[in-house]
């Protein structure tokens, strides 16, 4: 600590000088005292306000803020606002946007969340990350449609568009198919649900080589396809196709193994005289 107030005392224009507040946020950060590393970085951003790295200083005080539980969640959105704010258009604005969203939806402010994410998608509207935008915008417009035809129809129509996209990344287009037939489950569409849930299984659970590709997100997103539509099997009365898809996903390993071993067994009782 002495030798980096020497820094900033006899260097205090140099770029030397402005990263001895990171290196001492990501001290504090290393010993659990996120307050201190938060505070440390906002101090910069105030007394280095046209350095090119106040963005960053914002952003991992933001991330710090979070760090610190819900209870600071609208804190954090409001050091990302500022970083917005400040550095209109580049790739840290638009990732602070992503993220203002998202803690707008874990304080359950969907409207909000909402408003973030088609600010980003008119703004940035060839931002090679524009899909995240309009997935989130499409989980803020179901849960605020509240039996909304029209509202439910708009959030389809936005992860419809998603799942037909050859060019996004596969966990995108699985999140999108898994969400999409849980919005036709939510609301009764049975035999719509279960022809989604189907399409995602067929194209990466059936098919060996796409599943043996997919990365951790998206063998989540998979694991909840199988299972969604496992369940419905069952329902349906259909305990041959529940169980051969359960064996499809022990066989790649995704997670929920254990649980779908447990589904086969059951299954198999009951089918036993």
């Amino acid at each position: 600590f002495e030798l980096l107030t020497r820094i900033r005392t006899e260097f205090q224009e140099s770029v030397a000088a402005q990263r001895t507040y990171f290196t001492e946020a990501a001290y504090h950060a290393s010993v659990g005292d996120f307050a201190s590393a938060q505070s440390i970085l906002v101090s910069f951003a105030d007394e280095y306000s046209e350095s090119i790295l106040v963005s960053q200083a914002l952003f991992q005080a933001a991330l710090h803020c979070q760090t610190r539980g819900p209870d600071h969640y609208r804190e954090a959105v409001v050091l990302l606002d500022r970083l917005v704010q400040s550095d209109q258009g580049s790739e840290l604005a638009y990732q602070a946007g992503l993220k203002q969203g998202d803690l707008l939806r874990l304080m359950n402010d969907f409207a909000g969340a909402q408003l973030i994410y088609e600010n980003l998608i008119n703004s940035y509207p060839s931002h090679r990350l524009r899909y995240a935008a309009e997935l989130s915008r499409a989980d803020c417009i179901a849960a605020l449609a509240q039996g909304s035809d029209s509202q439910l129809l708009e959030a389809i129509g936005v992860l419809e568009r998603l799942v037909d996209r050859p060019d996004l990344p596969v966990e995108v287009q699985i999140e999108a198919g898994y969400k999409w037939g849980n919005i036709l489950q939510r609301n009764d569409d049975r035999e719509a649900a279960i022809t989604v849930y189907g399409l995602v299984a067929s194209r990466y659970l059936l098919d060996a080589q796409n599943a043996s590709a997919l990365t951790t997100v998206g063998r989540y997103w998979l694991s909840r396809t199988v299972f969604s539509l496992g369940s419905m099997m069952e329902e349906s009365q259909e305990p041959e196709e529940a169980v051969k898809l359960y064996r499809k996903l022990v066989a790649f390993n995704l997670p929920g193994r254990s649980l779908a071993l447990n589904r086969i067994d059951q299954l198999r009782l009951v089918e036993s005289p």
